[in-house]
Formats: structure tokens, C-alpha cells, sequence
């Protein structure tokens, strides 16, 4: 398989957006905090270094891009890929509303980096 495949359907964005990721593992809720590295409407990836997430691992996460933005989407994800740097995960079906203000998010999040 070739290194570096790119295996996104969308255009990603590179955006550093405030990420809470919602797990249940074990039998015990938890919680991190992170920032993303780049951002589609059918995934993100997680900037941070040993995040607990195994593969196929079900989270809710919550984005924020900062006071700029209004919206903040709760969006169903699956862990697709923990490389020890960072998390790869795609976005499970979210409901119209939430898609919505994602699609929302990312156009802030774009025009405020252009500004």
C-alpha cells in the first residue's frame, strides 16, 4: 500500500479548531481536550501525542473555533487511526442540524484565517 494515500472523500481544511472528545471505555466516561490538525465534513484529525483512542473506538466530539464562531457541533465519530502523533477519525451519520453547523464552522473558520 502506498504511503501518503490520500483516502478523504471531501477537501480538508487545515484549521486548529478546540476539539472535547466524549468516550465511554471500560465501563467509565472520560473526557480530553485537543486541537485538530485538519478538518473535512467526513472526518478530522487530532493533534496530540498518546491520546488513549484504540481503533474503532465510538466518541462523540465537540469543535469549537474560538469566540469568532457561534456554532459548536456535537458530532458521532469512530477512530479510524492513532500513529502515536495524532488520531484519524471519521465522522459517523450526524444529524442534518449538526451537519449543518459543521459545514457552518468550517466556513467561519476559513474566512477568519483569510482575514
Amino acid at each position: 500500500m502506498m504511503q501518503g494515500m490520500e483516502r478523504r472523500l471531501e477537501p480538508r481544511h487545515s484549521l486548529r479548531l478546540g476539539v472535547e472528545v466524549r468516550f465511554a471505555e471500560g465501563g467509565a466516561d472520560g473526557m480530553l481536550r485537543c486541537h485538530s490538525g485538519n478538518v473535512c465534513l467526513g472526518g478530522i484529525y487530532l493533534d496530540a501525542r498518546a491520546l488513549p483512542l484504540e481503533e474503532d473506538l465510538q466518541v462523540e466530539l465537540v469543535l469549537a473555533a474560538g469566540a469568532a464562531c457561534t456554532t459548536r457541533p456535537r458530532l458521532p465519530a469512530r477512530v479510524v487511526r492513532n500513529d502515536g502523533q495524532g488520531c484519524a477519525l471519521v465522522f459517523a451519520l450526524p444529524d442534518a442540524q449538526n451537519a449543518q453547523a459543521l459545514a457552518r464552522l468550517l466556513q467561519q473558520a476559513k474566512g477568519a484565517a483569510q482575514d
